[in-house]
């Protein structure tokens, strides 16, 4: 409670006093790339230079972990580095999309302009192109055209191990879900990245997600991400095989309240819950989803207006951090026997093993499953934490796969 009033008081001061802005005063150097004849589609584009100052690790921790898995930051060609994300005196627009002819300048500016630089674009498919000379930055206010048939060379990707992956799936949970609902809006879109690797996956409405990386005996920081909430990090201690991390009823919970802000060109967080976050709240508090300056990722309950409910929200873990988190994660478990579709308590399917019974539910993402009722089956999947069947009805099983136990 005390949380709450110190946390609306400082809003309120906000917003009767006003809020100043500090501005760093002055023309600054500014550097627009225009590149003709990008193919079609979204894309990347970075300035290269050469440099003591920067190095190929040193990547500026208030970017988001999905630029800093993209192939283009990995790209490390006789010390030439990609520098955007690596120097925190260079501001820049870094994503485009092209007609297939033009397109929008992407526009560099501040003091870490280098002054001599080569160009490097990321095209959707993950392809690099990487301009074939150097250019000199020589103007207070240049602007340097490319043309990429002529201009740009594709190089190498860099490339992972040559390893069958293995599967890391698991469930995440926002805080604000109902805890007796399985599927909500709120648990959708979290982007999950993996520590060294270009993979990453995204959540559905049931907090499911799926990332494949190559085996690991010392394993992974995955980090999991989303506008309004606090990124968190997990580390998994070992992945050998396909590892599954937690079932829907020991999700991982994600907390809300960390505000985004417009800066650099992009909507950024500062991965902290404190006064910071009020301060974003008050800039836009009391406008809804149809006026300017309503901010949806500041609209932490999502219901079109930003207002008290959600600084209530920041409030409920202002100055706090997630506990470390270690999961060992779980082999899969395949299980033979009889496919059963049960009518009680609205229906529900169950397997019917040398075991015991196992009940795997409404069968969510077994295609086909109603082909197989009273067919002896073959499901993979993973035992529940709980180990007992929400229905009463033998042990919780969560199926990911099944087909007919003479299938090949």
């Amino acid at each position: 409670m005390k949380k709450v009033i110190m946390c609306v008081s400082v809003l309120i001061l906000f917003l009767f006093a006003g809020i100043s802005v500090f501005a760093d005063l002055g023309p600054k150097p500014t550097l627009d790339i225009v590149v003709n004849g990008v193919p079609e589609g979204k894309y990347y584009l970075d300035l290269l230079s050469k440099s003591d100052n920067i190095t190929y690790d040193e990547l500026n921790s208030k970017y988001s972990e999905e630029y800093k898995s993209m192939p283009l930051y990995k790209y490390n060609e006789d010390g030439w580095l990609a520098t955007h994300i690596r120097d925190y005196l260079l501001f820049g627009t870094l994503e485009g999309k092209s007609d297939g002819v033009t397109q929008k300048p992407h526009n560099f500016t501040y003091f870490g302009v280098p002054k001599l630089f080569k160009v490097i674009i990321q095209l959707e498919s993950g392809e690099l192109y990487v301009s074939s000379q150097k250019y000199e930055f020589t103007e207070f206010n240049q602007v340097t055209y490319i043309n990429f048939d002529k201009d740009m060379v594709k190089v190498a990707v860099p490339t992972q191990p040559n390893v069958t992956p293995c599967k890391i799936n698991g469930y995440i949970k926002s805080e604000l879900c109902d805890k007796n609902v399985m599927e909500s809006d709120f648990n959708k879109d979290f982007y999950i990245t993996v520590d060294g690797l270009y993979s990453y996956a995204t959540t559905d409405k049931y907090g499911y997600f799926e990332i494949r990386v190559p085996k690991n005996l010392s394993g992974y920081k995955i980090r999991i991400k989303k506008q309004g909430y606090l990124t968190r990090a997990v580390e998994i201690k070992e992945v050998a095989n396909d590892t599954n991390l937690n079932t829907i009823n020991k999700a991982i919970e994600m907390w809300a309240g960390d505000s985004v802000k417009y800066q650099n060109g992009r909507y950024e967080q500062d991965s902290v819950i404190n006064m910071t976050d009020i301060v974003n709240l008050a800039v836009s508090f009391n406008t809804t989803s149809n006026e300017s300056g309503y901010v949806a990722g500041n609209d932490f309950n999502n219901d079109g207006v930003i207002n008290m409910a959600d600084v209530v929200i920041v409030s409920k873990h202002f100055n706090t951090f997630y506990e470390d988190v270690s999961l060992p994660g779980t082999a899969p478990v395949t299980i033979t026997g009889i496919l059963v579709k049960n009518t009680i308590e609205g229906g529900f399917y169950g397997i019917i093993a040398e075991g015991g019974k196992y009940d795997i539910g409404s069968g969510k993402g077994l295609t086909g499953i109603e082909n197989y009722i009273n067919q002896v089956v073959t499901v993979t999947g993973y035992i529940s934490e709980n180990s007992y069947s929400t229905h009463q009805w033998g042990t919780g099983f969560d199926a990911k796969s099944i087909k007919s136990a003479n299938a090949f």
